[in-house]
């Protein structure tokens, strides 16, 4: 019989063991050391990025700090040197006011006056001399106020680059922790593949490597990737454009913001800039809303924009004006979208909420429109005057946009001009809505008296305390939207008898008018129950408002005429090629007058001097108004076809008001008219 073993034997039995060294766990090792390796080169590169990170961020802090600083130093200059400007020009002043006196007046000791303050006045010009080096007062305001914001501006900008560095490297470092992280699963996969069979190994080592392959790619992808350097010269172009657009040069900004492009191809920042300063140079006189714009100017915006949300983030601003972009464009689906995303940002913005309403409006939603259209009108109420003014300027204009793009839309765009009219009347003018019922008019004219804007109707059955809108609209030529002047409309409660005829005279632009198609469309509360239109020719071409609030004047000159004084109440005038001049001055004597007239002729004989001696013929007028002002005129042919003209005014404020002109006889007779009829002196107040 055999042996059998015993229990002793059956516990002291090896069991068969897998062998130490095996190629898989010679691989395994490999890998597990290879990755090792490479999560401590990511784990390095984390805490590089992090470090240069820690850098641009305190960079950028400090270049907020150095900001902050020169902004306040740069005001500190500018009103230093605009207290030193109206110190000497005050000396300067009462140099005139003395002299006036002296000569108008006899008022004995005045001529003396008058030298002291010469003398003080050349004492004392080097308190200012940065803004006495300029041609006009205001020019030299406008001048200096655009100097001061470019040091600022140039420190903002760094502090801009440097937060945006500080950013890119965060981003890189966050990249580096997750692909350590990434690693660290594909360790856990390959140590769990060394404790179980080699039938399903495959399962945890291939995704494994899987995972570690694509760390590799991710990790060479992040550090390939450049951190978007911003040169010093790109960005003292953009506050070179800064500059320039705060002068209103904005063409030439425009050529600033380029260069900076150039100079830096991803500067979202430039591109931002420039696209707002192509939307100004053709809106230049809008302060809060800019709705007109061409097709081709529209289309470069939307190429800026999209550089400018692609190399930077997606501002607020750049999704309002990109969602604008596509309405006057006719993409209304984008518009919206654009909009709805401008919308989540903030939404209690006023012209995102008007764009979403134009946007809908445009694409047949009248209810939802509507809805819109309610909500943008409560949000306009909590704005200020001037810029609830624009709004719904804005909004008016923009319907009219909307109908020359899609005629079939007239309904709901006459609906919504009657909303927009009836809401901004009713809170201007608050009280009981009293129905038009069948109002009528059935004649409604447009007309001009100079500068003036003249309105007649013939109507039935308006009640009394209706609401009576005049809403004016613009456009240059046949071909373009109506523009809904801010400017030009009016309300009112009506309180005529219920038929009958009315007439409006002396509607002022508070522009200076322009040739092109004037209309105006009469409401009672949200009807329009008339429109007419005109033409205006205009002999001056461009015109720019100018005030001066010293002398208490307003005119308009031609904006390629050049302006040159440095005194606070006079203002010279000078076309390119030096055939046209005007000079316009305001004197206060510093006590009432009642011998005007005597003393205008007296005022004419000082100043019209110098033309006595070549005139051919002099004409006197003993009595002329311009600007509202009555005084004596006269005109004087001279040699070589020439015209002049001298007018003084010294009315019961005690202020001397002075008009010189000279231009070619016949041929300019009636620009010279047409800028004189657009001048306005205001009365001096009592003191």
């Amino acid at each position: 019989m055999s042996d059998m073993p015993s229990h002793r034997d059956q516990d002291l039995s090896v069991p068969d063991v897998d062998p130490v060294e095996t190629p898989f766990k010679r691989r395994l090792a490999l890998a597990v050391a290879l990755i090792a390796l490479f999560g401590s080169v990511l784990g390095y590169a984390a805490n590089l990025a992090g470090t240069r990170e820690d850098e641009a961020a305190r960079e950028a802090q400090r270049n907020a700090t150095l900001a902050m600083s020169q902004q306040s130093a740069a005001a500190a200059e500018y009103y230093d040197h605009l207290g030193g400007f109206a110190a000497v020009a005050a000396f300067k002043q009462r140099q005139d006011i003395a002299d006036a006196r002296a000569d108008l007046l006899s008022i004995s000791g005045e001529s003396a006056n008058a030298d002291h303050w010469k003398q003080a006045y050349g004492r004392l010009a080097d308190l200012a001399p940065k803004l006495q080096n300029e041609t006009s007062f205001q020019n030299s305001a406008r001048v200096e106020a655009a100097k001061s914001i470019v040091k600022p501006t140039l420190a903002r900008l760094h502090q801009q680059a440097s937060h945006q560095v500080a950013a890119d490297w965060g981003d890189k470092a966050s990249a580096y922790i997750g692909g350590i992280t990434l690693l660290a699963i594909s360790l856990a996969l390959l140590g769990l593949s060394a404790t179980i069979t080699p039938r399903i190994r495959p399962l945890f080592c291939w995704p494994a490597a899987g995972i570690t392959l694509v760390t590799l790619f991710g990790f060479m992808v992040v550090v390939l990737k450049p951190v978007p350097h911003i040169s010093e010269s790109a960005m003292k172009a953009v506050a070179e454009g800064d500059r320039l657009t705060a002068l209103g040069e904005h063409q030439k900004a425009m050529v600033a913001y380029t260069r900076a492009i150039r100079d830096t191809n991803k500067y979202a920042a430039a591109y931002q800039r420039r696209a707002a300063a192509r939307a100004l140079s053709e809106t230049p006189d809008s302060l809060y809303v800019i709705s007109v714009i061409s097709p081709k100017a529209r289309k470069e915006n939307i190429a800026d924009l999209d550089r400018a949300m692609q190399y930077g983030d997606k501002t607020l601003l750049d999704l309002v004006n990109q969602g604008a972009n596509y309405f006057h464009l006719a993409d209304y689906s984008k518009s919206e979208e654009l909009t709805r995303q401008a919308l989540s940002l903030n939404g209690d913005l006023p012209i995102p909420r008007l764009n979403l309403a134009l946007a809908m409006s445009a694409q047949g939603r009248k209810k939802e429109a509507e809805k819109e259209f309610r909500r943008a009108i409560a949000i306009f109420e909590k704005r200020s005057p001037l810029e609830r003014r624009e709004l719904y300027a804005s909004a008016r204009t923009v319907l009219e946009t909307l109908l020359l793009q899609q005629p079939g839309r007239l309904d709901s765009v006459r609906s919504f001009q009657g909303l927009l009219v009836e809401s901004e009347a009713a809170a201007l003018l608050p009280g009981t809505r009293i129905p038009a019922g069948s109002a009528s008019v059935p004649q409604l004219g447009l007309s001009f008296d100079g500068p003036e804007i003249d309105v007649s109707m013939t109507y039935k059955d308006i009640p009394q305390n209706a609401l009576v809108s005049k809403i004016f609209y613009f456009r240059r030529n046949p071909d373009s939207a109506w523009i809904q002047r801010h400017d030009l409309r009016t309300f009112e409660r009506f309180n005529l008898k219920e038929d009958g005829s009315a007439q409006w005279d002396g509607l002022i632009e508070l522009r200076c008018p322009s040739a092109g198609d004037y209309r105006v469309d009469l409401y009672v509360n949200d009807r329009r129950l008339a429109t007419a239109q005109t033409t205006r020719q205009s002999k001056s071409g461009n015109l720019r408002a100018y005030a001066d609030p010293f002398g208490g004047f307003t005119l308009c000159q031609p904006v390629t005429w050049k302006s040159s004084t440095n005194i606070a109440g006079r203002l010279s005038l000078e076309s390119p090629d030096r055939a046209q001049r005007l000079t316009v001055q305001a004197v206060p004597l510093a006590l009432p007058v009642e011998e005007g007239e005597k003393l205008s002729e007296a005022a004419i004989a000082k100043v019209g001097n110098r033309f006595q001696a070549e005139a051919i013929r002099t004409d006197r007028l003993a009595s002329a108004v311009i600007g509202g002002a009555s005084g004596a005129l006269e005109k004087y042919e001279m040699k070589k076809g020439r015209t002049a003209f001298v007018w003084a005014s010294i009315q019961s404020d005690g202020m001397l008001r002075t008009l010189v002109g000279e231009y070619r006889a016949g041929l300019d007779d009636q620009l010279i008219v047409d800028l004189l009829r657009r001048i306005k002196f205001s009365p001096r107040r009592a003191a």
